[in-house]
């Protein structure tokens, strides 16, 4: 079952829930707040590491279980060279470029639906 409901203002939240899994997850960077899985005696617990509320993932973003890109982690300097040729990138964590930069995934707003 997947149903939606009000996280935030300015994004909505999905539930998914089956027999093996629970969770939850926001619009905002595409983030999964919330991941229950069942032990080994079939009681649901949550494995994800994450914010005690949702508005601690909006600012400042934290990064923490979204969608990552198009680059994971930090490139120096904000730039790569690829084939001899040398790409400049956007410079959010000055002096670095950090997980996609300030228009990654995980700042983006991915809306759901049912497949």
């Amino acid at each position: 079952m997947i149903e939606t409901f009000d996280a935030h203002p300015a994004f909505k939240g999905y539930r998914v829930d089956t027999d093996s899994l629970r969770a939850e997850l926001i619009e905002l960077g595409g983030t999964v707040t919330r991941l229950e899985v069942p032990d080994r005696d079939g009681t649901f617990g949550d494995v994800l590491l994450g914010c005690p509320t949702i508005a601690d993932y909006t600012d400042p973003h934290p990064h923490f279980n979204c969608l990552v890109g198009r680059y994971a982690n930090r490139m120096a300097d904000a730039r790569f060279t690829l084939d001899g040729v040398t790409h400049d990138l956007d410079a959010n964590i000055p002096p670095h470029h950090l997980h996609g930069g300030r228009d990654g995934f995980g700042t983006r707003r991915w809306t759901g639906c049912s497949a």
